[in-house]
């Protein structure tokens, strides 16, 4: 999300503004320093819907993928409708259920 740490990561690559979306699902504060998903849950979680060229979707989700520690299963990536767009969305993985539910991450 704009302002958060791993923005950075994303920013000069984002085509358009990105656009505030919520998705179902249990949004937790891991005490890590970073939130988690779960996917099984009846609330909704804020996040944004961020728009990239086609061309450089590859190597943006594989940067991210890095960092999200999808080989080690912390997080998983799946696709979602978000807002009614398909999205790739990076849900708990091995981290499921773990921390304290809140409404937004800070």
């Amino acid at each position: 999300m704009p302002g958060q740490a791993r923005w950075r990561l994303i920013e000069g690559q984002v085509t358009g503004q990105p656009e505030n979306a919520s998705l179902t699902g249990d949004l937790r504060d891991t005490g890590y320093g970073y939130p988690a998903l779960n996917a099984a849950a009846d609330r909704e979680a804020p996040g944004v819907l961020c728009a990239f060229e086609p061309t450089t979707m590859t190597r943006i989700l594989a940067g991210l993928d890095v960092v999200e520690g999808i080989a080690s299963r912390l997080f998983t990536r799946q696709l979602r409708n978000v807002n009614g767009t398909l999205a790739w969305v990076y849900l708990a993985g091995d981290c499921a259920g773990i921390g304290t539910p809140i409404n937004a991450w800070r």
